[in-house]
């Protein structure tokens, strides 16, 4: 017996993904979502696999900061990974299975890389407010003055 697969029109699909119907339009329209199934009455519709996918670029987006460019080559790499993966489950080949693996850490090393730029950038900014605070602490307890302490 096989279940029936679960699908949502435009409006659950975003509220599932918490986004809104147009943001979930957009990103279908610039590739970030595959094309969405049609009912035969034309209306998209959305899996779950697909709201996950949704939820993932909304952390992606939201709080991890990636721009939308940034995004597309996540989940570009996450896919790669996903096909090396399901080559070294489906191959006994230890030397297929070492290369999977290499070809895996490769694209492991890029993302890595792309979530400590993100990390330094943000390390600056603390460190920077940081500082302002400081400033601005010294203007009331010393009554200092500089340029502009705000």
């Amino acid at each position: 017996m096989t279940e029936a697969l679960a699908l949502f029109r435009v409006a659950k699909a975003a509220r599932r993904a918490r986004m809104t119907p147009r943001t979930l339009r957009y990103y279908e329209e610039i590739g970030l979502l595959p094309a969405a199934t049609r009912s035969d009455t034309g209306q998209r519709l959305y899996s779950d696999a697909d709201v996950d996918r949704m939820r993932r670029i909304e952390q992606l987006r939201e709080s991890v900061g990636l721009s939308l460019a940034e995004i597309r080559e996540w989940l570009g790499a996450e896919a790669v990974r996903e096909g090396l993966r399901d080559r070294y489950h489906h191959t006994q080949d230890p030397e297929t299975r070492r290369h999977a693996v290499a070809e895996a850490m490769k694209v492991l090393e890029r993302q890595l890389i792309m979530l400590r730029r993100k990390r330094a950038i943000l390390g600056s900014l603390e460190v920077e407010y940081t500082e302002r605070l400081q400033r601005m602490g010294q203007v009331l307890v010393e009554g200092a003055t500089p340029a502009s302490p705000v």
